[in-house]
């Protein structure tokens, strides 16, 4: 529950922005003195903005916020010669917060911070506020990628500590002792692969692309059924006569407890060392 009245602040907070931003671009296109050297500019403004509109009603605010930029940057071919001038100074500013080709791409197109450059037009103003909003607009879906890995991971999580949790409350009699201790190897190698992708949570800098970033975040969650079959598989290799080499250094004992197995369970999800340690006992022991 807390975590879905989290996604709703999180939503909300962000429909309220573009929604503002959006009234307020509205009121100022209304408040401009038709002007017919510039009808057909006007005309795509609106255009965009009732795009933006429908966008909203729908909820889509990253498709919202593509058309405002559009009709926004639309609306630098009608400036004046000194708006002009303070326009560009404000991308080239701006530029400052890009990177790699973009930022080039502005630079090329009306100079960097501090330099003058000979004649900025409209046509070079409206082409580097279109990569610069571009930027933002994938800074925001890069965003909003994070937010939906975290709560998914964070949903898994739950799920997990809920199963555990019900897995001791039950007093470990689900069936017999075999598939009890199975079925808890299962649960903590699912444990320590939700844990591990927690640990190694992606990145979400801007430099990093967005396909880049959503195989890291899907890689991060398959991981932790990765994590659940690795705990089968070191369960399988302990209950072998040479399984006790693979757990040297846990206990002296010849004969192990449950909760024991359940710490090389998440250790198994957790880490793929265990894992590989055990293929090369199984390994070295057919030859």
């Amino acid at each position: 529950m807390a975590i879905f009245k989290i996604n709703n602040i999180f939503r909300s907070t962000r429909f309220e922005r573009i929604e503002s931003e959006l009234t307020v671009f509205q009121i100022k296109l209304n408040s401009l003195k038709p002007d017919p050297k510039h009808s057909e500019i006007t005309d795509k403004c609106v255009k965009y903005l009732k795009e933006a509109q429908d966008f909203l009603d729908d909820k889509n605010i990253d498709a919202t916020w593509k058309c405002l930029h559009a009709a926004k940057s639309l609306m630098i071919l009608t400036l004046k010669d000194f708006e002009l001038e303070t326009e560009g100074i404000t991308i080239r500013n701006e530029a400052s917060k890009l990177s790699g080709w973009r930022k080039n791409a502005v630079e090329d197109l009306i100079g960097k911070v501090d330099t003058s450059v000979d004649k900025l037009t409209k046509e070079n103003i409206h082409k580097a506020a279109l990569i610069r909003d571009e930027h933002y607009t994938n800074v925001a879906y890069k965003n909003t990628l994070f937010r939906n890995y975290l709560n998914r991971l964070s949903k898994i999580l739950a799920a997990v500590m809920l199963g555990i949790i019900i897995y001791f409350l039950t007093g470990i009699e689900v069936c017999n002792t075999n598939c009890n201790a199975f079925i808890g190897v299962i649960i903590f190698g699912f444990f320590g692969g939700v844990v591990s992708a927690s640990i190694n949570i992606p990145s979400k800098k801007s430099e990093s692309k967005i396909p880049e970033q959503m195989y890291t975040s899907e890689l991060s969650l398959f991981r932790i059924l990765v994590g659940g079959a690795s705990a089968i598989f070191v369960y399988v290799v302990i209950q072998t006569p040479f399984g006790t080499k693979l757990i040297e250094g846990f206990t002296d004992d010849t004969e192990l407890s449950n909760y024991l197995i359940f710490v090389i369970s998440f250790v198994a999800g957790f880490s793929e060392r265990l894992v590989l340690n055990a293929v090369s006992l199984v390994a070295k022991d057919k030859k």
